[in-house]
């Protein structure tokens, strides 16, 4: 038993004690922290964004969306938000002007809001995650105020 332990001990030591395990130990959590800290540390923060709205419902849903958008200054990893109203009708208009970086994009709140409760996000690029969850977050809210107020409940 005694020279089994031994070769154990030995080959153990000869693994945990080679160049080529040392240095992974050593970068691998290096490159994850890396991985978790560069996006945060080099991210460009909050912006601001100059975005349409085309309100072709209910003029209530229109507002509780401008209201729930963030549209003040706050802290810098925010973005604030500029909202132009638009009539419908005028899509043409704005992919127009979303291409010559007038807008950075627009939103349409169709008809059917309340009972799909989807909107409709155009603009130059992808966009980010943090616009993205915004503008989805404006408009739950902003479809949640209009049912209550049909419901006649208050949403607080």
């Amino acid at each position: 038993m005694r020279d089994t332990w031994l070769i154990v001990k030995h080959e153990f030591l000869a693994r945990v004690l080679s160049r080529a395990f040392v240095i992974g130990t050593l970068i691998v959590p290096l490159l994850g922290f890396g991985v978790a800290a560069l996006p945060t540390l080099f991210g460009s923060g909050g912006t601001a964004v100059r975005l349409a709205v085309v309100n072709e419902g209910a003029a209530g849903v229109g507002d509780a969306f401008a209201a729930a958008i963030p549209n003040q200054p706050g802290s810098g990893d925010r973005n604030t938000y500029q909202l132009v109203p638009v009539e419908p009708g005028k899509r043409d208009e704005l992919i127009a002007r979303v291409q010559s970086r007038e807008l950075d994009g627009y939103v349409v709140l169709p008809a059917d809001l309340l009972e799909r409760g989807a909107i409709q996000w155009r603009s130059r690029n992808a966009g980010s995650i943090a616009v993205v969850r915004d503008l989805r977050v404006a408009a739950t809210r902003a479809v949640q105020a209009e049912r209550f107020a049909r419901a006649g409940m208050s949403p607080d």
